[in-house]
């Protein structure tokens, strides 16, 4: 998920969508049924959902809390305990990671080595696939230059054309000269 609506949408098409309907019909021709675009409609709808959450900056005000921190007495600091200064910020989100594989996800932590094995494996899917998808793009630019070198031209001379509104002969000879 990104912070622009634009790029998410693209890269779901290019990523997610094309890619399930192009193994489904795969699946479809080896004669099983397919199940991909299913898959990725859920996805896709999880997606919707969080999308207000996760995009959004989220900015909570908590003075009275700050208020009762400053004003309690000796008894009190010791009691309730409030303080988050000599806590390992990482080692805390980490922990909570585990705890969700453990408790949400009902994963055992000795997957957890499997998983992240796995998780390489697919970050070097994704790199390997964005710059094939970008040297594709590199290519089929480098080989068509010419082609947009004359439309470039050809743009040119409308715009003269129509910036002086000189005669239709001004029009012809920008169209003979490409």
């Amino acid at each position: 998920m990104t912070q622009s609506r634009l790029t998410h949408f693209i890269c779901c098409i290019l990523f997610h969508w094309i890619p399930a309907y192009f193994l489904d019909a795969l699946i479809l021709i080896s004669g099983n049924k397919p199940c991909l675009v299913k898959i990725q409609e859920r996805i896709h709808h999880g997606f919707e959902v969080f999308e207000y959450y996760t995009n959004n900056e989220w900015e909570f005000k908590n003075e009275n809390l700050h208020s009762v921190r400053s004003n309690r007495n000796a008894r009190e600091v010791i009691q309730y305990c409030v303080e988050n200064d000599n806590v390992d910020i990482a080692k805390y989100f980490e922990k909570g990671v585990h705890c969700a594989r453990y408790f949400l996800m009902k994963e055992t932590p000795d997957t957890l080595q499997s998983a992240k094995r796995m998780m390489k494996v697919m970050y070097t899917l994704h790199i390997a696939t964005r710059m094939i998808f970008f040297g594709l793009i590199l290519w089929f630019f480098s080989n068509n230059f010419h082609m947009f070198v004359k439309l470039g031209i050809f743009l040119q001379g409308l715009v003269k054309v129509f910036l002086t509104s000189s005669s239709d002969t001004t029009a012809s000879r920008v169209m003979t000269d490409l």
